[in-house]
């Protein structure tokens, strides 16, 4: 019979566990969610790979030259207040990544009343 004593076991920080565990949660989740996405028959998109020389700056604007060269994602349906339904403003996502960040761009674009509500609210 075998017996392990307490000191022949790795002596860990507490906290590298747990964030070992977070990431483990996250990617394990986000496989699931993707895996489930292509098994439904949802189109596959594809990310572009942004060159070298290239960078992206984050200031709001998707004014790089990766946003119009990549593919963009357009067909996307609103929940509310028809679930299923045609979404009201228009919306594009596209992926680029490089050798230490995946990008994903979002543009959406408001109608003028839309704008007028936003900025009488504020």
């Amino acid at each position: 019979m075998y017996t392990i004593s307490r000191d022949m076991s790795p002596r860990r920080n507490h906290r590298s566990l747990r964030i070992t565990a977070v990431q483990s949660i996250f990617f394990t989740t986000l496989f699931i969610l993707i895996s489930t996405m292509t098994l439904l028959g949802q189109p596959a998109m594809t990310a572009t790979r942004l060159s070298d020389d290239s960078s992206i700056i984050l200031d709001g604007f998707l004014d790089e030259e990766i946003w119009k060269i990549s593919q963009k994602a357009t067909d996307f349906v609103q929940f509310t207040p028809v679930d299923g339904g045609v979404p009201s403003q228009p919306t594009e996502v596209s992926i680029a990544f490089d050798d230490q960040y995946l990008w994903v761009g979002m543009g959406y674009r408001y109608s003028p009343i839309l704008k007028m509500l936003l900025r009488w609210k504020s």
